[in-house]
C-alpha cells in the first residue's frame, strides 16, 4: 500500500515539475505564420523602440523602420501602435507559393474605445522566415 502511495506522489511531483519547466505550448493547430504574427502583436504592445518590431516586417519596410532615428522613430512606433489589435485569432489561411493570406478576428483599441474587428494579414517567406508584408483591421461601429 505504501509503495503505491509513494509511486503516485512521485508521479504527481514529476508532472508538476514538468508543467513548471516546460515552455508554454502554442496551439498545435496554429500555423507558423499565425504564431509569428501573434508574437509580433505581443512585442508591439511592449515595444519602446522600432528595432524589436521592425524584424517582423519584409525587407523594404524593415529597412525603412530600422533607419529611423530620433523623433521620426518615435512617430513611426506610435503609428504602428495606433489602432492596436489584441487577442488576434487567425481563422482562415490560404497559401500562394511563398505568400500566405490570412483572415482572422481580434479586438481593436482605437481612440480610447475597444470593439471587435476583422483582420487581413499577408505574410511573405523571406530570408528563411515568415515576415509581415501587410496587415489591416476593419470594424463596423454602430452608434
Amino acid at each position: 500500500m505504501l509503495p503505491k502511495v509513494l509511486s503516485k506522489l512521485f508521479l504527481s511531483a514529476l508532472a508538476l515539475v514538468l508543467m513548471v519547466l516546460a515552455p508554454p505550448a502554442v496551439n498545435s493547430a496554429e500555423s507558423q505564420q499565425a504564431v509569428i504574427f501573434y508574437r509580433y502583436i505581443s512585442e508591439l504592445y511592449y515595444a519602446k523602440s522600432l528595432k524589436p518590431v521592425a524584424r517582423y516586417w519584409i525587407s523594404t519596410v524593415r529597412n525603412q523602420l530600422s533607419n529611423q532615428t530620433g523623433q521620426r522613430a518615435v512617430y513611426e512606433l506610435e503609428k504602428l501602435k495606433h489602432g492596436y489589435v489584441y487577442k488576434p485569432k487567425i481563422n482562415v489561411q490560404s497559401m500562394q507559393g511563398q505568400r500566405c493570406l490570412m483572415k482572422g478576428t481580434g479586438i481593436a483599441s482605437d481612440l480610447g474605445r475597444t470593439f471587435p474587428c476583422t483582420l487581413d494579414v499577408i505574410m511573405i517567406f523571406e530570408e528563411g522566415t515568415w515576415r509581415i508584408q501587410y496587415y489591416n483591421w476593419s470594424a463596423t461601429i454602430l452608434k
